[in-house]
C-alpha cells in the first residue's frame, strides 16, 4: 500500500501507511524540520494518533539535542487529560514502549516510526482518527491538528490472520 498524505505543516508533512503481516502495524513518516525550513537542532516534535471514538491519543515525541543522540518516547494521553489548546511538556513524559522509530537525514531528519495495534483494536483500518503534531521548543508547546479527520485505509480484516504461520 502506498504513503497517503495527511497534511503539512510547519514541523513537517504527516503521512501514514497501515499494512499487516501476522499482527497489524501502524506506521508513520515525518519529515522533521525547525520553524525557519532548517534542520532540527533542538527541542521536540511529535505526531499522535487520536481515536475520535475514545479520544484517547497515542503517539511518539523526539527530543532533539544538537550534540547528543536523539531520544524517541512513545507516549499515551487519556481523553480527559487532553487539552487542544494547552500542549503538555513532554519532556519527561514516561514511555509506554509501544513505538519503534528511527531518524535518517536526508535534507531535514526523516523520522519513521512504527507500532502494533494488536492491543489497541480501535485504530485498525475502518477507524476514524485525527492526527496531532506535537511542538515545543522547551519553553512553548503547542498541538497543531490536521486539518480533517482520516479513515485509516486497509483491510477491515486480515484474511491470513487465523493461519499457524502467525501463532494463531
Amino acid at each position: 500500500m502506498a504513503l497517503k498524505g495527511t497534511f503539512p505543516a510547519r514541523f513537517g508533512s504527516f503521512q501514514y501507511q497501515f499494512y499487516s503481516s501476522c499482527t497489524y502495524r501502524l506506521f508513520n513518516a515525518v519529515s522533521v524540520e525547525d520553524s525557519n525550513s532548517q534542520p532540527l537542532k533542538r527541542g521536540m516534535r511529535g505526531l499522535f494518533v487520536q481515536d475520535l471514538a475514545t479520544g484517547k491519543m497515542n503517539g511518539w515525541v523526539l527530543s532533539a539535542h544538537e550534540t547528543k543522540p536523539w531520544k524517541f518516547t512513545g507516549v499515551t494521553i487519556n481523553a480527559n487529560d487532553f487539552n487542544p489548546d494547552a500542549a503538555p511538556d513532554l519532556k519527561n513524559a514516561k514511555d509506554n514502549k509501544q513505538w519503534s522509530c528511527s531518524k535518517k537525514r536526508v535534507v531535514f531528519d526523516d523520522i519513521k516510526c512504527s507500532r502494533s495495534v494488536k492491543w489497541v483494536p480501535t485504530i485498525k483500518p475502518g477507524a476514524s482518527i485525527r492526527y496531532w503534531g506535537y511542538r515545543s521548543d522547551g519553553r512553548t508547546h503547542k498541538w497543531e491538528a490536521s486539518q480533517s479527520q482520516t479513515v485509516l485505509e486497509g483491510p477491515a480484516k486480515d484474511p491470513n490472520a487465523a493461519t499457524n504461520y502467525c501463532g494463531n
